[in-house]
């Protein structure tokens, strides 16, 4: 994109564009949204080298029967794992 040919209108959205971090709620839905970054900043934030998702639902609402909710930035769900006799995850 060749920022000599927009019009000021143009340039105050791309400037406004370009000042996003993953903090920014809006940024951070749209990116989220796409499976590929999901696993990447999942592992980021996990500190494992693969994730798998297979899900992934942005800004998603969990209530309770006490009228109490929760909003999560983001809800992933991983490939099963196999569970050992524990019930905990094996690597």
């Amino acid at each position: 994109m060749n920022v000599d040919t927009l019009d000021l209108r143009d340039k105050k959205r791309l400037e406004h564009i370009r000042k996003f971090t993953l903090m920014d709620d809006v940024f951070m839905s749209k990116v989220f949204e796409d499976p590929a970054c999901a696993e990447l900043l999942i592992g980021i934030i996990l500190n494992r080298e693969r994730v798998n998702v297979i899900s992934v639902q942005v800004q998603k609402e969990i209530k309770n029967l006490q009228g109490r909710s929760i909003r999560l930035d983001i809800f992933a769900e991983e490939e099963s794992r196999k569970k050992d006799q524990c019930g905990s995850a094996e690597k």
